[in-house]
């Protein structure tokens, strides 16, 4: 039998309110199950986790939670720049942004399934 932990891939939605919750989620999922957590959002967001992170009192949390970057360029959609998350977005910006997170798409289904072969391996 393997001795691998299972392995949870978290995608939260790109808001600000979202991020800490799932992040909290994760490190209780963490620290009751063993498991392996994988939270995967746009850079600037996974930047701000990171610093969330580096801030926790537990840091025999840390190798066990990986944050993965999935690539973002908002002005690529006609957003402001830097823009990943729903934060000060105006009713029009805020439409654009969820059809914008729909390029995100094919990178978070490339990450499940690799968590997936890593799995079967």
């Amino acid at each position: 039998m393997s001795s691998q932990r299972e392995h949870v891939v978290m995608l939260p939605s790109m808001a600000q309110g979202h991020l800490i919750p799932f992040l909290t989620l994760a490190m209780q999922i963490q620290h009751r199950n063993g498991f392996t957590i994988t939270i995967a959002n746009t850079p600037l967001n996974i930047h701000y986790l990171k610093n969330t992170i580096s801030t926790t009192s537990n840091d025999s949390i840390q190798p066990s939670i990986s944050l993965a970057e999935l690539p973002f360029c908002s002005s690529d959609h006609c957003l402001p720049p830097d823009t990943e998350n729903t934060e000060s977005l105006s009713l029009e910006q805020f439409v654009s942004f969820c059809h914008a997170s729909r390029t995100l798409q094919a990178l978070s289904t490339a990450l499940f399934l690799g968590s997936l072969r890593k799995k079967a391996e």
